[in-house]
């Protein structure tokens, strides 16, 4: 391929799910965030969602947002074929969004359409049922293909999900499909990378996650502190993520039901934020549920030390590093850290029971120069994935392919 060859500027397209703006879960930040990092950088990046009115695409930085023609806007929409076709793949609802556009022809139709009017340089897949608009769109404009693994979905769904084996059939082989359909494969770790070597995936390329390094510098803590009822001399710990999300939540109800308990037993008076979409209820009054907000670095930067006890779920976890880039210290389960190539010590203190989390709180309570220490080591590591750090990795990639 030559197309987009030298230093021109690249025409890029990206498909994706609808819910990115605001980007309150991880992956919608992911993408927002590569994308306008990619437009900063000289680049034209289109995304197309699953919204059937708009699309949308960042200009030097700027998201603007364009009507579909009227024709395209007039086509029947998802509910046809498949929502009975996730339905009779068994595919949890929960998980829909990841493979429904295989048998979504409105948007097969936007997407070829897309490709033909912007000239795509690059045609992007943020989910494997993504990628099936995208392979075929290749036919009306030749471009590279690239499907990007925020997690190996059949592997990890189950861990979240109740699913049977056959499910995970089907959910594998959509997603093996996917992978070969590709000209290039991205995901966010070494990990990962080695779990598609091991299916016999080898276009593979890891460009990790990313934080926006310049909005974490703590403001205003103590109106923060004061806007959730929170004193200026209290201890707060913090967790934050997509609370429907069953890890989060299973992590959110051993905070309250674990981990809090034994703080007590120490003799410790702590408070924890629960930020995020749909936080369980009836939890201890320790625990300050926040609900979604729109300014999460100031959230995170009025708490002490963060806590992240997942047990389950996939991909690199972009919580870890934006607590990192906050200077909190993190106290965190391998799991929780899976994808963060910082050893124990370097920003984090690894606990696996409610026991060791009580003890690693206890401990950086009582030595103030320990916790600052861990925090400053975080906070420099993330300094290295900065998203306009992370956006050059991608446009470094494409450019090598587009040779």
């Amino acid at each position: 391929m030559s197309a987009g060859g030298g230093n021109a500027p690249l025409h890029i397209g990206l498909c994706c799910r609808a819910d990115l703006f605001p980007p309150v879960h991880g992956a919608a930040a992911k993408i927002a965030m590569v994308a306008r990092h990619l437009s900063l950088l000289g680049h034209e990046v289109s995304l197309i969602t699953n919204r059937r009115d708009v699309w949308f695409r960042y200009d030097h930085g700027e998201l603007r947002e364009y009507a579909w023609p009227r024709m395209l806007r007039r086509l029947p929409g998802p509910d046809l074929l498949a929502r009975p076709l996730m339905r009779a793949l068994e595919v949890p609802a929960v998980d829909n969004f990841l493979y429904s556009p295989l048998a979504d022809p409105d948007y097969w139709a936007r997407a070829a359409w897309a490709a033909a009017h912007f000239r795509f340089d690059v045609f992007q897949a943020e989910f494997p049922g993504y990628m099936g608009p995208v392979a075929a769109a290749r036919r009306v404009r030749k471009c590279l293909t690239v499907l990007a693994e925020h997690n190996i979905e059949f592997q990890r769904i189950p861990q979240s999900s109740r699913v049977g084996e056959r499910a995970v059939r089907h959910l594998r082989l959509m997603e093996m499909a996917a992978l070969r359909a590709a000209d290039l494969v991205i995901c966010c770790s070494a990990v990962d990378r080695q779990s598609l070597a091991d299916l016999g995936v080898r276009h593979v390329e890891v460009i990790p996650h990313g934080v926006e390094i310049a909005a974490y510098h703590h403001r205003d803590r103590a109106r923060v502190r004061a806007r959730y009822g929170l004193r200026d001399e209290d201890l707060v710990l913090v967790f934050h993520g997509v609370l429907d999300y069953g890890p989060n939540r299973d992590a959110v109800m051993e905070i309250d039901r674990e981990i809090m308990p034994r703080l007590r037993q120490r003799g410790l008076r702590v408070r924890v934020i629960i930020a995020g979409k749909d936080p369980p209820p009836a939890v201890s009054p320790e625990l300050v549920c926040t609900g979604v907000v729109m300014d999460l670095p100031a959230v995170i930067g009025c708490a002490d030390i963060a806590v992240v006890p997942l047990r389950g779920g996939g991909g690199t976890r972009l919580k870890i590093l934006e607590y990192f880039a906050s200077g909190l210290p993190v106290i965190s389960t391998a799991k929780g850290a899976e994808g963060i190539p910082a050893p124990p010590g370097e920003g984090w203190l690894a606990a696996e029971t409610p026991d060791e989390f009580a003890a690693a709180v206890e401990d950086l309570i009582q030595h103030p120069m320990r916790r600052a220490e861990v925090g400053e080591a975080g906070a420099r590591f993330a300094a290295r994935y900065d998203w306009l750090e992370i956006a050059r990795r991608h446009e470094a990639v494409y450019r090598a392919r587009l040779r």
